[in-house]
């Protein structure tokens, strides 16, 4: 083969990938998405009153409303695990997600509605363990139960900036 020839395929060769490219950076959404849970209701879980429809958390449970939460709930042996994760994700998020601890020293205004934290963490978040930390949207759906260890704080973290990405680009 002569020079030209291989020069013409080399550029169609090069051309194709950046066509493909360009194709779906201006006519494609890459958008990822989290999960929304008990979006028929809450079925019955934890033998809690069964709802129907998305279910949405109770106003009083969340600190401010229209908000992205993530709740951690606090007992009294575990203040310094839950200062380090309140402070790695304050310092990834700053003021773009509420940071809520409920139990604790920091039992706030959820109390006022609900008997005790046992029942705030079963039947409010529908949650079956206390090491949980759950995110919430700002429309008041659970959108994820997390563990504490650093596999599951890393996903937390993932998540909650693909829900404010997308929640930013809907508004």
């Amino acid at each position: 083969m002569n020079k030209s020839i291989k020069f013409i395929f080399l550029m169609v060769m090069l051309a194709i990938p950046a066509a493909i490219f360009t194709f779906l950076k201006f006519f494609g959404d890459n958008r990822f998405d989290v999960e929304i849970f008990y979006q028929n209701g809450n079925e019955g879980v934890n033998d809690c009153p069964m709802t129907s429809g998305q279910y949405y958390l109770a106003d009083s449970l969340i600190s401010f409303p229209n908000r992205i939460h993530i709740v951690l709930f606090v007992e009294g042996n575990d203040s310094t695990q839950v200062r380090n994760i309140k402070a790695r994700l304050l310092d990834t998020f700053n003021d773009q997600v509420s940071i809520s601890l409920i139990g604790g020293a920091d039992f706030d205004m959820a109390s006022q509605v609900y008997e005790n934290i046992d029942k705030i963490i079963t039947c409010g978040f529908l949650s079956k363990d206390k090491d949980d930390l759950i995110l919430v949207d700002s429309q008041r759906r659970i959108r994820g139960y997390y563990k504490r260890d650093l596999d599951e704080i890393d996903r937390l973290i993932v998540e909650t900036k693909i829900i404010v990405e997308n929640e930013q680009r809907d508004e």
